[in-house]
Formats: C-alpha cells, sequence, structure tokens
C-alpha cells in the first residue's frame, strides 16, 4: 500500500494504535458547527464564505499523480484540472486560473487561482 492510499485510509476511517486520537484530532473543530453544513461543504461553500473580493488558491496533485492511489474506495474524487475549473466557474468563481506543472509532487501538480469578484453573484 503507497503512502497516498494509507493515508487516505487514515483521513476517513482511521485504524491502528493512534485510531481514537487520529479520529479525536479530525473531528474535534467539528462539534461545534451543524452537521448537515459540513455533510454540504463544498466549492459553493467556499465562494460563500470568502470576502466580497476574495481569491481562492489551490495547490494540489494531478489526477495523473493521484491515479495509481485508487482514492475513491475512501470516499474522495480525482478531478483532472479541467473539471475543476468547470466546477470553479459553476460554483461562482471568475477569472478562474487553472495551471497544470509536470514533475515534482510524485509527478505533477495542479495550481489553481479563482476570484469572487464584489457583488458577483452565486453561479
Amino acid at each position: 500500500m503507497g503512502l497516498d492510499s494509507y493515508v487516505a485510509r487514515q483521513v476517513s476511517n482511521p485504524s491502528g494504535r493512534f485510531a481514537p486520537l487520529v479520529a479525536r484530532l479530525l473531528n474535534s473543530g467539528n462539534r461545534a458547527l451543524n452537521r448537515e453544513a459540513i455533510a454540504a461543504l463544498d466549492l459553493r461553500e467556499a465562494w460563500r464564505v470568502l470576502e466580497a473580493v476574495g481569491v481562492l488558491a489551490v495547490a494540489m496533485r494531478s489526477q495523473q499523480a493521484l491515479a495509481h492511489a485508487h482514492l475513491e474506495r475512501f470516499g474522495f474524487r480525482n478531478v483532472g484540472a479541467a473539471e475543476l475549473e468547470r466546477l470553479l466557474a459553476t460554483a461562482g468563481f471568475s477569472a478562474v486560473g487553472v495551471r497544470e506543472v509536470a514533475g515534482g509532487m510524485g509527478g505533477g501538480a495542479v495550481v489553481v487561482r479563482a476570484v469572487k469578484a464584489q457583488g458577483q453573484g452565486q453561479g
């Protein structure tokens, strides 16, 4: 099992000697939040909580770099740069810039910059 798979499994379902501590740390802030809001949290929520003129920056491993980890088994979705750009636009962001970077980070990365402009309506 690779490191990606191990980390994904531990985040979604901690196990082993330190599982109770990991689970407690991962959920420490959740008690104060509404369970439905946590379940519905997505890019629209990121758009909503940004200030009137705000910028969202995301850096992640590329879809290709993560393909071998099969993270879908753990409830994660492995999206590519084009899909991420579409999701951000659908969530209401404008001036979305997505750049794929070769090499590094185990095979590649995706860097994103998206803007929430003042008075901009959500998509």
